[in-house]
């Protein structure tokens, strides 16, 4: 049986590693991966998942925690 996942990462770099990291491991089927939060909603609300790879670092509230 495969676990089913999702990635949500806004970096495209740490993304795309995370991706070859899993096509590495044969028990998971990543079924989706996207940069924004929102769009990862929209594909849940359409096919279940079973573990969720999620980082998002809001760039506004991250400048303003900054200064």
């Amino acid at each position: 049986m495969k676990i089913t996942c999702m990635i949500v990462e806004d970096e495209p770099l740490a993304r795309n590693l995370l991706e070859q990291y899993i096509q590495k491991v044969p028990y998971l089927h990543l079924l989706a991966s996207c940069a924004s939060p929102l769009k990862a909603i929209e594909m849940l609300n359409q096919q279940a998942i079973d573990l969720l790879f999620f980082r998002y670092t809001d760039a506004r509230n991250h400048r303003h925690q900054s200064s």
